[in-house]
């Protein structure tokens, strides 16, 4: 491994690189060098880095080009495009440091780092897209800049010789990370941002942690097992678009997908938004209620409502529309249309787009009332006070009534 002594303690940007002149590479002799330090061997975590058409590559962020790379001899070197950084296989050359400040681009937002220490807690902060397909997950600074949870420290790593480290804090778990590949050892322990403390016993539990902190609906059918290309029994149909801060953003593949959703960004799918039945054909769902409705559909699919008891939501949530279950006659709320039931018997759908249709759909079919279950949320007015209250769940029906007293 590279010692480190009074350089900043960024192993990963400390790596052997072989290189030769070339035309257009400048050599600049009048820039601040770090101090030289010892070395024996690369970085392994420089494999992960790579030149393209921008820049250098580091996990999660772009090194754009041009950037200088401070030799032993303290010479410097510009690269100012991948093909001067491939060259540098032709004859040995030892790097050791960028030469601060970079130009670094994070998910196409450009930014200057001044020293190492920032690079480190940046690259160390890279949401993993992926690593866990052998039942380990990929350590990260998981912190409330890039989740709604923090890790309690101290958190056990393992690397890939399954060799266990132990770090005390932030800033040591940023070393071991620019040090080598390391995956969490479970059990161990993260705080919400309202001051709950969990504890991670396992790769299914570290997935819904992290995908909780997101604001819209879906969690439950999102397997990481399947890289996130399934929501239930349904495969996503790429390109589709989520809501992001309130900002439109089109998810191109599941490595795109998964990197929004371990974030917790997402406030809701943008819809219509198309998915892919077990049969092959596509199926659409136009909102949220829409999809839950298809996900109800889905073997084990479990939303809290018991299936086997009778539902009655659909004539309870009918009669304080219309007054029925008012002492006076009078509607007590009025309801936010569209709303939608799921009919057990046959897994149909039922829309209702207004009260003349309530109306209707409660007379015609009388006989059908107890299969039929809500898709919640729902959203009611009262008409007195104007307030509006939001049905989550089947049982929430009576804190509605409630408020009709």
């Amino acid at each position: 491994m590279i010692l480190l002594e009074k350089l900043l303690p960024i192993a990963l940007l400390l790596v052997i690189f072989t290189a030769c002149e070339k035309e257009n590479s400048v050599l600049n002799t009048d820039v601040v060098v770090p101090e030289l330090v010892e070395y024996t061997e690369s970085n392994p975590l420089i494999t992960r880095a790579s030149g393209d058409g921008s820049g250098l590559l580091l996990d999660c962020i772009t090194i754009l080009y041009p950037f200088d790379l401070v030799t032993e001899d303290s010479s410097v070197t510009t690269i100012e495009s991948s093909e001067d950084f491939a060259i540098l296989t032709e004859e040995k050359l030892i790097f050791v440091d960028f030469s601060y400040p970079l130009t670094i681009s994070i998910d196409d937002e450009q930014s200057d780092v001044t020293s190492g220490e920032e690079l480190g807690s940046l690259f160390a902060s890279c949401v993993p897209s992926g690593g866990w397909e052998d039942g380990d997950f990929p350590a990260y600074d998981i912190s409330y800049v890039n989740s709604c949870y923090a890790l309690n420290y101290p958190v056990q790593l393992a690397n890939l010789q399954e060799v266990i480290t132990t770090v005390e804090s932030e800033e040591e778990l940023i070393d071991a990370l620019s040090l080598d590949i390391y995956y969490f050892n479970f059990p161990f322990g993260m705080t919400h941002e309202d001051g709950k403390l969990v504890t991670v016993n396992n790769m299914d539990e570290i997935f819904r942690f992290l995908i909780e902190c997101n604001g819209f609906y879906g969690e439950e059918g999102l397997d990481w097992q399947q890289d996130f290309e399934y929501i239930g029994c349904y495969l996503f149909s790429f390109p589709f678009e989520v809501v992001l801060d309130g900002e439109i953003i089109t998810v191109n593949d599941h490595m795109e997908f998964c990197d929004l959703i371990l974030v917790g960004d997402i406030d809701d799918f943008n819809y219509p938004m198309n998915l892919v039945d077990l049969d092959g054909n596509t199926v659409t769902a136009n909102n949220t209620q829409e999809l839950k409705a298809l996900l109800h559909k889905c073997e084990g699919w479990d939303d809290g409502i018991n299936y086997n008891q009778i539902s009655i939501d659909f004539l309870e949530i009918w009669a304080g529309s219309v007054g029925v279950a008012s002492p006076h006659g009078v509607a007590c709320y009025i309801i936010n249309y569209p709303i939608y039931f799921l009919n057990l018997e046959d897994n149909s759908l039922i829309k209702i787009d207004n009260q003349v249709e309530y109306n209707d759909h409660v007379f015609a079919n009388f006989h059908l009332l107890a299969p039929y279950v809500g898709v919640y949320p729902m959203s009611m007015i009262y008409v007195e006070s104007g307030e509006i209250i939001t049905l989550e769940t089947t049982g929430d029906i009576e804190t509605l009534k409630a408020g009709c007293e």
